[in-house]
């Protein structure tokens, strides 16, 4: 994998504070960064006139909205047309066509309900595709959760791949992050190419702490006294990235390692495989996982 100067996927926790939200939108702006996701929670709404700000400016990284139905329409409200037009919304739960979710609804047609891949958010994937063939939506998202993270386990998998084959729309997409689940539940793996926590994506916390990713809090900087790129080129960002980057010692043997790579990091004890990897396997197995 090449070095970059800068990641291309950042996700991001907006904070309260406009200036602070205006400045570290600056900082992502100046790395010129692809994609960020915002996680709009009620915590953070003081902060839109500083990302509406920001927004305002010509250029920029393509926007993603990440929350429940409450906080996103707020966050349409404060950043205008712009975000209406280009911004894909992910609607946390609840799952309910509530006066919330039909206005997101009615205001986008690029919406996706998304849901943490962990024990406690997964039962309700089958809402999710529910609300996602009610309003004729193209996709619904299992997104790799926050820290402290908590692994997935056998039965969450097999339950997840039961209401995808019961309740699964012609025409709707998962996207799934964990690669395990995603094979449970017979999606399309083969663009997987292990963590890229620290490589290709970081996480910015409301702080402006940039961490590898948003499941492993592994620390690589601050945007309140750094650039982007100044971190990217740090000896601590590169030696992060290439501990996530390593197939652990555990999985060798396995055949299905060079795809899965150990799974997720930020779901693994140090320096281990994912908690929620079914465990290794052989020649004969491999690609029926």
């Amino acid at each position: 994998m090449p070095d970059l100067s800068a990641p291309v996927r950042v996700t991001w926790e907006l904070p309260g504070d406009p200036s602070l939200a205006a400045a570290l939108w600056r900082r992502l702006v100046e790395a010129r960064v692809l994609l960020v996701e915002a996680h709009v929670s009620g915590r953070s709404l003081g902060g839109l006139p500083g990302l509406a700000a920001g927004l305002a400016a010509a250029g920029g990284p393509r926007l993603s909205l990440l929350g429940r139905p409450d906080p996103l329409l707020a966050a349409l409200e404060a950043l205008g047309p712009r975000a209406l037009a280009q911004a894909e919304i992910r609607v946390l739960g609840p799952f309910r066509p509530e006066a919330s979710v039909e206005e997101l609804a009615a205001a986008t047609h690029r919406m996706v309900p998304c849901l943490w891949s962990d024990p406690e958010s997964l039962p309700a994937l089958g809402q999710a595709l529910e609300l996602a063939a009610a309003y004729r939506l193209g996709a619904v998202g299992v997104l790799n959760p926050p820290a402290p993270a908590v692994p997935l386990g056998p039965e969450d998998r097999a339950r997840a791949a039961d209401l995808w084959r019961r309740s699964a729309r012609t025409g709707i997409e998962a996207r799934v992050h964990d690669v395990f689940l995603a094979r449970a539940m017979g999606v399309d793996t083969s663009a997987h190419r292990g963590c890229q926590g620290a490589s290709t994506l970081c996480h910015v916390g409301p702080d402006g702490r940039v961490t590898a990713c948003r499941t492993l809090p592994a620390e690589l900087g601050s945007l309140r006294s750094a650039s982007l790129r100044q971190i990217w080129a740090s000896a601590i960002r590169r030696s992060v990235a290439g501990e996530l980057s390593a197939v652990p010692a555990e999985c060798t043997g396995c055949a299905e390692a060079g795809a899965c790579r150990g799974g997720c990091p930020g779901l693994a004890p140090a320096g281990g495989r994912d908690a929620s990897c079914p465990g290794p396997v052989g020649p004969e197995e491999a690609g029926a996982q």
